[in-house]
């Protein structure tokens, strides 16, 4: 019994000292209609979001976008500004917003679930044409 306690007691020891420890990733929503995700990613290339179907998902307002996030384990942290000049006409300024989110993650996989982007989806597809 003893040996047996032993054992279960540095079973247990050693899971404990392999579970991950959660760390932050973070995440933008820009464009538009707050369709296009950045989460860091090499090519932001075909980076819209989609449902299942391959359909492209565009928010009526910045409440929906952050809805549909926070319902995918994301928090709202704040939003980026950026601001661009009409070379012709210097009066021209237009501004765009990026919604800023985080998540507690453990694994590097764990970023994109729940989310599908175009590039996710092709990569998807090609992978079951292959098979």
């Amino acid at each position: 019994m003893k040996k047996i306690v032993t054992l279960f007691a540095a079973m247990l020891i050693v899971i404990m000292a392999t579970a991950a420890e959660p760390y932050t990733v973070y995440c933008s929503l820009s464009g538009a209609s707050y369709s296009l995700i950045d989460y860091g990613q090499e090519s932001l290339l075909r980076n819209t979001l989609v449902d299942e179907d391959g359909r492209a998902i565009y928010f009526n307002s910045i409440i929906g976008a952050m809805n549909y996030m926070s319902a995918r384990g994301w928090r709202y942290v704040g939003e980026r500004k950026s601001y661009s000049q009409n070379t012709w006409d210097k009066l021209d300024i237009s501004v765009s917003t990026a919604l800023i989110f985080a998540r507690e993650i453990t694994s590097p996989e764990q970023i994109t679930e729940g989310i599908v982007t175009r590039q996710m989806l092709k990569e998807r597809l090609e992978e079951h044409g292959a098979e």
